[in-house]
């Protein structure tokens, strides 16, 4: 009986394997798939075949729901079709995905991060105008929609220029000569509706004190409702400093801030 207990245990074990490797045969089945839909969407979508190209990335995004590409081009041909709210639905899910994505590269150290940031650099361009697309074809958007979404643009718009640019004097703020001076830091409103809410806690931020002496990046790495998370980032911008050196020259350097909201 033991033995038949082994056996049958085996035997359980291996149809698991089997299951296993044919449910990846056919994750990387869809995957490909999906792949050839987006690339044969985008295809027709440039030569004018709108709702050609609808079809085939809708296809895409069902099979790949995190295809930035694909529900950037789809929101386009939802466009060219006067799908306006179609095309709003595609445009915010674009956007979304361009800053998961960039959110995801941040625990990355320097030098891996300016790599990375620069193989991602055709989607964030993608994310950014959907962020924007996604603006104008709201219908009256409320303020605080306003702000969020102008608030996300920005963001992807600030990591894209980046990214163009050469990252060889961004350094780790320990490599420096002489650190950067923050010459004004303004301290961030409490807005009323978080005051009203009782929301307190920290806000932290990765600027980029750039050579120039501009703050030229500014990412989210916790945040906190109500617009405080807004409020942070506005006052970050609006440092001043002298830019750090390194054997004499100006360089960038990267630093994480603070901000902590409290009621008293």
């Amino acid at each position: 009986m033991k033995k038949l207990s082994a056996n049958k245990s085996g035997c359980t074990i291996g149809w698991l394997i089997v299951l296993c490797l044919l449910s990846s045969f056919t994750s990387a089945q869809q995957m490909a798939t999906a792949q050839d839909d987006k690339a044969r969407g985008i295809q027709l979508y440039n030569q004018g075949d709108a709702a050609g190209a609808t079809v085939a990335l809708k296809a895409a995004t069902k099979r790949n729901k995190n295809d930035l590409e694909a529900w950037y081009y789809l929101a386009s041909a939802f466009e060219s079709q006067i799908k306006l709210k179609d095309a709003r639905k595609a445009h915010e899910k674009a956007a979304k995905l361009g800053e998961s994505l960039l959110s995801a590269q941040f625990t990355l150290p320097n030098p891996e991060f300016d790599i990375a940031l620069r193989n991602i650099r055709p989607l964030l361009e993608r994310a950014a105008v959907s962020a924007e697309r996604y603006l104008a074809l709201s219908e009256k958007p409320a303020q605080k929609k306003v702000d969020e979404w102008r608030g996300r643009r920005e963001l992807l718009r600030d990591f894209f220029s980046l990214a163009q640019e050469t990252m060889d004097n961004i350094y780790p703020a320990k490599d420096v000569t002489t650190k950067a001076v923050i010459l004004f830091k303004p301290e961030p409103p409490y807005t009323e509706e978080a005051r009203k809410n009782g929301i307190t806690g920290r806000v932290e931020l990765r600027v980029l004190l750039a050579a120039d002496g501009k703050v030229r990046a500014v990412a989210v790495i916790k945040g906190l409702r109500y617009g405080l998370t807004g409020t942070a980032i506005s006052a970050a911008r609006r440092i001043r400093f002298t830019p750090a050196r390194k054997d004499g020259n100006p360089v960038s350097i990267w630093i994480m801030l603070q901000y902590d909201y409290s009621i008293y």
